[in-house]
């Protein structure tokens, strides 16, 4: 799963995958259909959600040159997967700005909560707490503007998003929970 916020100077994508039942070549295809969303002229951030394979697999076909163009990518610490561990080599070898996120100690037995990491008037990025799960302790982003905020959830637990998270935004506002 992969979503693209743009403007004309910045491209940011929170996750980069897609079905785990894609092979190389399909994802390979996807890229260069979408290529316009590559411009050059943009500079280009990368958020992964979590270490499972369908929020980070484009990342396994992309050259690279691709990633030498990443401007900034946030991940969370823990890398469960060998194929996730050879993906951060890759990201540490050729990204000039990434940041490991470490998911913050467990506050409340039995639920696992969110804690802000980075904010601004346009968005808060979260990362969950410590959990055996690496949905539950992974990164969460709320986006706001003027007219619109959306909730990208990848795949934390309905206790996060809406007695945590949802807790940030003007409801009013909502655009889209994905």
């Amino acid at each position: 799963s992969t979503v693209s916020i743009s403007d004309d100077c910045n491209l940011a994508f929170f996750d980069f995958g897609a079905s785990i039942y894609y092979s190389k070549d399909k994802l390979k295809s996807i890229l260069v259909n979408h290529n316009q969303l590559l411009n050059k002229n943009r500079r280009c951030s990368l958020i992964i959600s979590h270490w499972d394979i369908d929020h980070y697999n484009f990342l396994t076909v992309v050259d690279d040159k691709f990633l030498e163009n990443i401007c900034c990518i946030f991940y969370p610490s823990t890398v469960t997967t060998l194929t996730a561990q050879l993906i951060v080599k890759r990201l540490e070898a050729h990204c000039r700005y990434r940041v490991s996120i470490e998911s913050a100690p467990r506050a409340v037995k039995g639920k696992c909560g969110i804690h802000s990491v980075i904010y601004d008037k346009h968005y808060t990025l979260f990362t969950g707490e410590q959990s055996r799960s690496c949905n539950r302790s992974g990164l969460l982003l709320t986006l706001y503007s003027n007219t619109q905020n959306a909730l990208l959830t990848a795949d934390h637990s309905n206790y996060q998003i809406w007695e945590q998270a949802y807790n940030f935004i003007d409801k009013q506002k909502l655009l889209h929970i994905v």
